[in-house]
């Protein structure tokens, strides 16, 4: 009987699915990276919500909330509303870079795309509680209280 020699082969295929893996291992990372640092040295990190208010204001028959989108988080990030009374979100887009350009609240239907300057989404909350909104990769979060 003749020795067989065995060979580990891999295929192209296989080579191409083990470096797009090691890509996106490595955007993962950087991304993280990128978000620990700006946490340590923004001297007005959003992780902590500095901003005071996240109530709305009546303006023509319906309660306007505004808040701020940056590359990392959102200005206020817990914002306050009534139920039954429609809401006009007013979302200042300026500084959304990244997975912060989307902004889902699944609760409310919304899922919408963050462009630089003004953007302005409408719902009328129909349930009272506490309802989770993020960007695009949940890193970037909020709440909207329904009252």
């Amino acid at each position: 009987m003749g020795k067989h020699k065995r060979h580990n082969q891999t295929t192209p295929r296989s080579n191409d699915m083990l470096k797009l893996g090691i890509g996106v291992l490595g955007i993962a990372v950087l991304i993280g990276t990128i978000f620990f640092i700006r946490a340590q040295f923004d001297p007005n990190p959003g992780f902590e919500n500095q901003a005071t208010s996240g109530g709305a204001q009546m303006q023509d028959g319906a309660q306007v909330v505004n808040m701020e989108v940056t590359s990392f988080d959102y200005r206020p990030a817990d914002l306050t509303v009534k139920q039954g009374v429609p809401v006009k979100w007013v979302i200042d887009g300026s500084g959304a870079s990244g997975c912060t350009q989307f902004l889902i609240a699944r609760d409310f239907g919304i899922s919408q795309r963050i462009v630089r300057g003004e953007n302005i989404i409408e719902f009328t909350p129909t349930q009272k509680g506490t309802f989770p909104f993020s960007c695009s990769m949940n890193m970037a979060r909020g709440t909207i209280t329904v009252v």
